[in-house]
């Protein structure tokens, strides 16, 4: 069976693969189909929302067309109706465990915060000086909700940061362990013996010259090779050498 040496790239793609591994089989964490319903719900029936809806059906007429103020030019403060899917969703800590689990240790504002991307966009209304027609993620505040919502939401959203901080955990062990076990190898073979699940994240080619039958002869030839050792010249100062006795 032929040596292959781990090399610095050999050991990087192994890791690579590895890593791709993981992520495959550790999904981020996602709120249930039913947290997210909750949520439409929560958002659509806020109190920022139905205000929003007030001031909307103000500057229209019975028909729904939009008056003009031209004496205060109002209009420009209709809210605008935006179709979104991606919400970042902030929440104020309630304990000393929830402040560290926070977005920022630096900043003086420390929310709770997680993306949440729902299956289907949330018609809301915004101010128009705030967010622009292209916009596709808006801070929600758990804050901004009924009463009524808060809490269920911000309970959900603290389950989520944990699960996101747990995979995260997972993974830099997870990374560390092979890091370490690669570092620990010098050759394939090695690596492969201690670990024998690791041969999934070894190539197919890499793992046809592991098993190459390898003649002494075969293994001195590829030596010269892999070093780029011409032997004429050393060759000539050998002989040169025993001829006159040095």
């Amino acid at each position: 069976m032929a040596s292959v040496r781990l090399s610095g790239d050999l050991r990087r793609d192994i890791l690579h693969q590895a890593m791709l591994a993981f992520e495959k089989t550790n999904p981020d964490p996602a709120p249930s189909t039913a947290f997210l319903q909750k949520l439409a719900t929560a958002i659509i029936d806020s109190p920022v929302q139905l205000a929003a809806k007030r001031v909307a059906q103000a500057h229209c007429d019975d028909s729904g067309v939009t008056q003009q103020f031209l004496s205060f030019g109002m209009t420009e403060l209709k809210p605008q109706r935006f179709n979104i899917s991606s919400f970042k969703l902030r929440g104020e800590p309630r304990s000393a465990e929830e402040k560290e689990l926070t977005s920022s240790h630096y900043s003086r504002e420390r929310f709770l915060e997680f993306e949440v991307n729902t299956a289907a966009p949330i018609s809301i209304l915004h101010s128009p000086d705030r967010y622009t027609s292209d916009a596709t993620t808006i801070n929600l505040y758990v804050s901004d909700l009924s009463k009524e919502h808060q809490q269920p939401i911000l309970d959900e959203l603290v389950t989520l940061i944990k699960q996101r901080k747990a995979l995260s955990e997972k993974r830099s062990n997870y990374r560390a362990n092979i890091f370490g076990l690669l570092e620990d190898c010098n050759t394939a073979h090695q690596f492969v013996e201690t670990w024998p699940a690791g041969d999934a994240f070894i190539s197919t080619q890499i793992k046809q010259r592991m098993h190459e039958k390898v003649t002494r002869q075969q293994s001195a030839r590829n030596r010269r090779e892999a070093l780029d050792f011409d032997s004429t010249v050393a060759n000539q100062v050998v002989l040169t050498s025993k001829l006159i006795g040095a």
